[in-house]
């Protein structure tokens, strides 16, 4: 169904590529391809002076493997900053994905050559990525639960997740959670957040009705971060140079077949006991993909500008919060805003910090760009 799915998605008055990262996803789209038939470039992105994050060796691989024309950009954090106008430019709101700039430079590479790119978009959410493996090992009450998902475990009680139902439970698993509504209420000068913002998540859940928690949360996922962000930042970077972007796994034939799945070949446990996410489409890439490709750890679109909120873009950072340009200011307590800023670009900041940084910086530049 996926080599069909990618077939239909090749059929173009225009030449085709593929964006590959070298992960699971993309790299399968690409097998599909090749095994329909068809020539294909393909194309990576990666960071100058970030070798522990380079995809490229993974990317080069399966090029090679599949017999690709295959091409990279690099960037840096000259390029990345230079975009950023552009970036709230092309989103017309305030996206503050990280990955959408690495994106852009990308489709800016494929545009040179093709007109429509393939990527591996919707994957995850139809078949049960990310970190998946780990929440469905705790659901069943054999991993630790420790870090973000600690406070989402804390009410549950049994081990066994069948009796789990995500519609009872207080914190929806959600990919982007980084201010509770009194912590903005603190930020925010008009004190007037009338919804929480899991509300919304909590209804999506609740209209699916009773099924099983991985089949709920990947319901939460598909109406929530996938349309909301994934096809939006993918929308509006590959449009941003004129390159239309396709996505196979969002083909509803395989949406509607992967909804009939039961949840051990979406997560479940390999021959050696070990969680593994994605399960269907890793049998489908076993005799299609190197080893190396199907064994590695999900990376999303690594990024590493969080780091550069301490160097690199440290100054920046101060000009957009905490000058007289700042617009912000209008909208929140400037010792909160200043707050922020302070441990945000400290050098021990965690991650949160560095989230909830990233937010404002965005925001505070679509408010410049639109006034």
């Amino acid at each position: 169904m996926l080599v069909d799915a990618t077939s239909i998605r090749m059929v173009a008055d225009v030449p085709v590529g593929v964006m590959l990262s070298g992960g699971l996803d993309s790299s399968c789209v690409a097998a599909a391809a090749r095994e329909a038939g068809f020539k294909l470039k393909t194309y990576s992105v990666a960071f100058r002076d970030a070798p522990e994050i380079d995809e490229r060796p993974y990317a080069r691989a399966v090029a090679k493997h599949l017999d690709c024309e295959h091409h990279e950009v690099e960037i840096g954090p000259e390029e990345f900053i230079s975009f950023l106008p552009e970036l709230v430019s092309f989103t017309d709101e305030p996206l503050a994905d990280l990955a959408s700039v690495p994106l852009y430079y990308v489709c800016k590479l494929a545009r040179r050559d093709v007109k429509v790119v393939l990527s591996g978009e919707g994957s995850d959410e139809i078949l049960g990525g990310y970190s998946f493996d780990r929440v469905m090992q705790q659901w069943q009450g054999r991993g630790p639960r420790k870090g973000y998902l600690r406070r989402f475990f804390q009410r549950i009680a049994g081990g066994d997740s069948s009796f789990l139902d995500l519609r009872n439970e207080p914190y929806p698993l959600v990919m982007t959670n980084y201010m509770t509504s009194d912590e903005k209420a603190s930020l925010l000068r008009e004190n007037n957040i009338e919804r929480d913002s899991l509300d919304s998540e909590r209804e999506r859940i609740s209209s699916f009705g009773p099924a099983s928690p991985l089949a709920q949360a990947l319901y939460g996922y598909c109406g929530d971060w996938l349309v909301e962000d994934l096809l939006m930042k993918a929308d509006r970077m590959s449009m941003g140079v004129s390159l239309e972007l396709r996505t196979p796994f969002l083909d509803y034939r395989l949406v509607e077949f992967a909804a009939t799945l039961p949840d051990d070949l979406r997560v479940g446990q390999d021959r050696d006991g070990q969680w593994k996410t994605k399960m269907i489409l890793r049998r489908f890439a076993e005799k299609r993909l190197p080893s190396e490709i199907i064994d590695r750890p999900k990376q999303g679109f690594p990024v590493p500008v969080y780091g550069w909120l301490s160097n690199h873009l440290k100054d920046w950072a101060n000009e957009m919060l905490a000058s007289p340009a700042t617009r912000l200011i209008e909208w929140c307590y400037p010792a909160a805003l200043s707050q922020l800023l302070r441990v945000g670009t400290s050098p021990e900041a965690a991650m949160m910090d560095r989230h909830r940084l990233w937010n404002l910086l965005i925001l505070e530049l679509w408010m410049r760009r639109w006034r």
